[in-house]
Protein backbone atom coordinates (compact mmCIF):
# COMPACT_ATOMS: atom_id res chain seq x y z
CA UNK A 1 0.00 0.00 0.00
CA UNK A 2 2.90 2.28 0.87
CA UNK A 3 4.10 2.10 -3.28
CA UNK A 4 0.83 3.19 -4.27
CA UNK A 5 0.63 6.37 -2.77
CA UNK A 6 4.56 7.14 -4.41
CA UNK A 7 2.65 6.48 -7.67
CA UNK A 8 3.66 8.09 -10.89
CA UNK A 9 3.06 7.29 -14.42
CA UNK A 10 6.00 5.00 -15.66
CA UNK A 11 8.21 6.65 -18.10
CA UNK A 12 7.60 3.78 -20.72
CA UNK A 13 3.89 5.53 -21.03
CA UNK A 14 5.50 8.75 -21.03
CA UNK A 15 7.97 8.22 -23.61
CA UNK A 16 4.86 6.51 -25.80
CA UNK A 17 2.70 9.86 -25.32
CA UNK A 18 5.85 12.20 -26.55
CA UNK A 19 6.38 9.41 -29.80
CA UNK A 20 2.55 9.91 -30.15
CA UNK A 21 2.29 13.11 -29.94
CA UNK A 22 3.49 16.30 -32.28
CA UNK A 23 5.58 18.14 -30.62
CA UNK A 24 4.58 17.35 -26.86
CA UNK A 25 2.13 17.10 -24.09
CA UNK A 26 0.39 17.82 -21.16
CA UNK A 27 -1.45 15.56 -19.13
CA UNK A 28 -3.09 16.35 -15.90
CA UNK A 29 -4.36 13.39 -13.52
CA UNK A 30 -5.14 12.61 -9.80
CA UNK A 31 -2.94 10.24 -8.02
CA UNK A 32 -4.76 7.52 -5.16
CA UNK A 33 -4.96 10.29 -2.81
CA UNK A 34 -6.90 12.44 -4.93
CA UNK A 35 -3.78 15.30 -5.31
CA UNK A 36 -3.51 16.24 -8.84
CA UNK A 37 -0.74 15.38 -10.64
CA UNK A 38 0.62 16.64 -14.27
CA UNK A 39 3.20 15.46 -16.38
CA UNK A 40 4.65 17.28 -19.46
CA UNK A 41 7.05 17.32 -22.21
CA UNK A 42 8.05 19.49 -25.08
CA UNK A 43 10.02 18.99 -27.94
CA UNK A 44 11.18 22.84 -28.06
CA UNK A 45 9.72 26.13 -26.82
CA UNK A 46 7.57 26.95 -29.68
CA UNK A 47 5.39 24.05 -28.66
CA UNK A 48 5.39 24.65 -25.04
CA UNK A 49 4.14 28.40 -25.59
CA UNK A 50 1.51 26.17 -28.38
CA UNK A 51 -0.04 23.98 -25.75
CA UNK A 52 0.52 26.57 -22.75
CA UNK A 53 -1.81 28.84 -25.40
CA UNK A 54 -4.28 26.45 -26.08
CA UNK A 55 -4.53 25.19 -22.49
CA UNK A 56 -5.24 28.60 -21.45
CA UNK A 57 -7.92 28.70 -24.10
CA UNK A 58 -9.72 25.78 -22.97
CA UNK A 59 -9.55 27.29 -19.17
CA UNK A 60 -11.05 30.08 -20.15
CA UNK A 61 -13.59 28.47 -22.21
CA UNK A 62 -14.40 26.31 -18.74
CA UNK A 63 -14.24 29.19 -16.78
CA UNK A 64 -16.78 31.32 -19.11
CA UNK A 65 -19.36 27.48 -19.42
CA UNK A 66 -19.12 27.68 -15.84
CA UNK A 67 -20.12 31.26 -14.82
CA UNK A 68 -23.20 30.98 -17.06
CA UNK A 69 -24.37 28.03 -15.71
CA UNK A 70 -23.92 29.63 -11.76
CA UNK A 71 -25.77 32.99 -13.60
CA UNK A 72 -28.30 30.88 -15.41
CA UNK A 73 -29.02 28.71 -11.66
CA UNK A 74 -29.15 31.83 -9.62
CA UNK A 75 -31.23 34.40 -11.68
CA UNK A 76 -34.05 31.01 -11.71
CA UNK A 77 -36.98 31.95 -9.36
CA UNK A 78 -37.05 29.77 -6.27
CA UNK A 79 -40.38 28.10 -6.44
CA UNK A 80 -41.61 28.00 -2.91
CA UNK A 81 -40.76 31.58 -2.63
CA UNK A 82 -43.38 32.49 -5.15
CA UNK A 83 -45.74 30.19 -3.73
CA UNK A 84 -46.37 32.75 -0.73
CA UNK A 85 -46.96 35.96 -2.66
CA UNK A 86 -47.48 36.03 -6.60
CA UNK A 87 -47.42 40.18 -6.14
CA UNK A 88 -44.08 40.44 -4.97
CA UNK A 89 -43.05 37.80 -7.09
CA UNK A 90 -42.82 40.13 -10.56
CA UNK A 91 -41.31 42.97 -8.85
CA UNK A 92 -38.25 41.03 -7.31
CA UNK A 93 -37.92 38.89 -10.51
CA UNK A 94 -37.39 42.48 -12.62
CA UNK A 95 -35.29 43.87 -10.07
CA UNK A 96 -33.11 40.25 -10.10
CA UNK A 97 -33.33 40.53 -13.87
CA UNK A 98 -31.29 44.10 -14.09
CA UNK A 99 -29.14 43.33 -11.06
CA UNK A 100 -27.62 40.38 -14.29
CA UNK A 101 -27.72 42.67 -17.18
CA UNK A 102 -24.13 44.34 -16.04
CA UNK A 103 -22.61 40.15 -15.62
CA UNK A 104 -23.01 39.83 -19.47
CA UNK A 105 -19.45 41.87 -20.05
CA UNK A 106 -16.50 39.58 -20.66
CA UNK A 107 -14.40 41.57 -18.10
CA UNK A 108 -16.82 40.61 -15.14
CA UNK A 109 -15.58 37.31 -15.13
CA UNK A 110 -11.58 36.90 -14.93
CA UNK A 111 -9.19 34.46 -13.46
Amino acid sequence: MDEASNFTLPSSIISQLNEFSYGGFLLFSFDDTGAPRFYAQFDNELNMMGLQKSAELWLKGVNDINAMNIKNQLSEPIDDLDEGSEDEGSEDEEHQDEEWTDLDDEDDFSS
